[in-house]
């Protein structure tokens, strides 16, 4: 049996789980685990071993998103002045030593007085991929294009894939592109 680390995404360096911790999750592929079969073959159902790890890392995921979102509100809504970060990516969010997102790299950021919400520049600046339309267009940006970024991040927290790596041979688009013709 093949013990390789099968990976989600190379950019992204997460180890799934490696081929006979899958066997063994299937009871070695057993027809009573299978689920059914797809375009990319047969899937299979995880037994209750698996699942418990399968649970603790949807909770781990679920409280990521939770504190991101909760980062969020604090610069938009809470602080003294209401902050948009203008750069929120994937790599701008750092964990501490107990899995708390905490968000950084305020270089790009803009401060506005509690009764403002958005802005306008001639120079736009940010990490495209992240980068919401009306920003990257007209150089407005607003509370509601770091949302568009945290979007983007909870895409490539679910899917597992980077939206500027992400490729599929049907579309020449990125992971927002993809999931928008999709759905």
């Amino acid at each position: 049996m093949d013990s390789r680390k099968y990976y989600l995404g190379e950019d992204m360096g997460l180890p799934l789980l490696n081929f006979t911790i899958l066997a063994k999750a299937t009871n070695d592929f057993s027809s009573s685990n299978k689920l059914g079969e797809g375009g990319f073959g047969p899937v299979y159902k995880a037994q209750n071993f698996f699942r418990s790890r399968e649970t603790k890392v949807a909770r781990l995921v679920y409280l990521l998103i939770g504190g991101i979102a909760r980062g969020l509100l604090y610069l938009h809504q809470d602080s003294r002045l209401r902050i948009i970060h203008r750069d929120l990516k994937a790599s701008d969010i750092l964990l501490d030593n107990i899995m708390n997102p905490k968000i950084s790299d305020f270089g790009l950021a803009k401060t506005f007085g509690s009764d403002q919400s958005q802005g306008n520049t001639k120079r736009v600046v940010g990490t495209y991929g992240y980068m919401s339309p009306e920003y990257a267009a007209d150089g407005n940006f607003l509370v509601k294009s770091d949302v568009f970024s945290f979007g983007v991040i909870l895409l490539e927290m679910l899917s597992r894939q980077k939206n500027r790596g992400f490729s599929n041979p049907d579309y020449h688009l990125n992971l927002l592109g993809h999931v928008s013709i999709k759905h």
